[in-house]
């Protein structure tokens, strides 16, 4: 692998009004400490400064610690957004309004801290970025892979093997016809039980699952909508029972040269699975309110969930992010998912340290010697 000589961020992830903050920014923030970038964004229980916008996007804050880890290194850099991009044969082009620009990709370092790479385009650019000696640099690069199925349903298949230890009772269903709707779900109750969770990537979280009471008269009417989306595009699925959560965690961990956990913080949902049963679908702080705690290093509750998230992480293929897990009210661990690239949620003080040095370990790891 060749030298890296420059590097472009790409920022399309973002909506254009949050580019506009965040490109508003960088005379105030390229050249700032990691305390003063953090200032920007909604750190939990951090002193509000006058006159300074607040931001709850997280490509913000990781975008001007990522310019900082680069600029430590001596590599110059660009911010792209809503480039027009085009690979022909062996080379790169961005379609402008006076035509078209050839970009130079030897020792080229693409970046992207989120979802832009599903597109098949990124996995040409791969190869084309390797042959001249650049590459392309995300956490979990895996992530951009696995076709098929979701991202976080392709954590499912590398804990299959330790089920009984993480997953426990799961119906995965494939190529059902409207027909057997009922026979279906009648199994699903027989093995699961009546209050079950439908989830679109991965188990019991906040967002593209529905709890349902398949003893609610009109279970076969609303889940019927759900079951209908298993077989679309990058919409496959599986039931779970609703469990009781006695704790569930996020622990943010990287691969870089060990693997580590960095900062661990402690989810509270107020609404009750009899609640969440009788809404059509979830989405986290819209329809379900949730609360996150601050879980600190020492405490019994940090050494417990750093124990179960390492053991794990040692079933998973993922390089960077965060791990969310729950421990039962019947005494069991059930993994959630994992989150290529969670929100920091960073609470004031020590915290702010800690997710810091997970970004530090997570761009040393995906820019590798340069």
């Amino acid at each position: 692998m060749g030298t890296i000589k420059r590097a472009i961020i790409l920022l399309d992830i973002m909506a254009r009004e949050d580019y506009q903050h965040c490109i508003g920014l960088h005379g105030q923030l390229a050249n700032a400490t990691s305390e003063e970038v953090w200032s920007h964004y909604a750190v939990i229980g951090a002193p509000r400064r006058p006159g300074t916008t607040i931001s709850k996007k997280s490509p913000l804050v990781e975008t001007y610690l990522l310019i900082h880890h680069l600029k430590r290194r001596g590599i110059p850099y660009r911010l792209w957004y809503d480039n027009a991009l085009v690979i022909h044969n062996e080379r790169l082009f961005r379609i402008t309004d006076d035509g078209p620009v050839e970009e130079a990709l030897e020792d080229t370092c693409f970046i992207t801290l989120r979802d832009t790479w599903r597109h098949p385009f990124f996995g040409i650019l791969e190869v084309l970025l390797r042959e001249q000696g650049g590459r392309l640099a995300k956490p979990n690069p895996q992530t951009m892979r696995n076709t098929g199925c979701m991202n976080k349903f392709y954590a499912l298949r590398e804990l299959y093997p330790v089920r009984q230890t993480f997953l426990h009772d799961i119906v995965v269903p494939f190529n059902l016809k409207k027909r057997v709707y009922p026979a279906f779900l009648g199994f699903v109750t027989s093995q699961l039980g009546s209050e079950v969770v439908f989830k679109l990537d991965c188990v019991q979280e906040g967002r593209g699952v529905a709890f349902r009471d398949l003893d609610d008269p009109k279970a076969l009417e609303t889940v019927s909508a759900l079951l209908d989306k298993h077989m679309s595009t990058n919409r496959e699925l599986f039931v779970a029972p609703a469990y009781r959560i006695r704790q569930e965690f996020r622990c943010y961990f990287t691969r870089s040269d060990t693997t580590r956990v960095f900062s661990i913080k402690r989810r509270v949902n107020d609404s009750s699975v009899d609640e969440l049963v009788t809404r059509e679908n979830l989405e986290i702080y819209k329809n379900i309110k949730v609360k996150w705690h601050e879980v600190v290093p020492g405490s019994e509750d940090y050494t417990r969930a750093t124990e179960t998230a390492l053991e794990l992480i040692a079933h998973l293929s993922y390089n960077a992010g965060c791990v969310e897990f729950a421990q039962t009210e019947d005494g069991k661990t059930v993994f959630f998912e994992v989150n290529q690239m969670a929100g920091p949620l960073p609470f004031y003080g020590k915290d702010v340290a800690l997710t810091t040095a997970y970004y530090e370990s997570m761009f040393e790891m995906m820019l590798g010697e340069s």
